[in-house]
């Protein structure tokens, strides 16, 4: 196993990565300027990483979607919704 030790703004990240391994790590950096250094540090070592979109990304990525959530978010705050019990929700 290699470990790599980084210091990023005062805080300590370790990374454990494995080559017998693929390991997945979620990392939140605090800033642009942080996440900047952290790409700039795997690129150096060369390991992969990909940017996920998280949900509110998805949902307004394209037109179709942003239409379509803001037509639920209007027939929510109309009361236009189906209100279905816990004790019915797997039946």
């Amino acid at each position: 196993m290699v470990e790599f030790e980084l210091l990023i703004q005062q805080k300590k990240l370790n990374l454990y990565i494995s080559s017998k391994y693929m390991s997945t790590l979620t990392i939140h950096p605090k800033d642009e300027a942080q996440e900047k250094a952290i790409r700039a540090i795997f690129d150096a070592f060369s390991i992969k990483y990909e940017k996920e979109m998280d949900e509110t990304e998805y949902l307004m990525s394209t037109q179709a979607n942003r239409e379509a959530l803001d037509k639920s978010i209007k027939q929510a705050e109309a009361g236009e919704v189906v209100k279905i019990s816990l004790e019915d929700l797997w039946k």
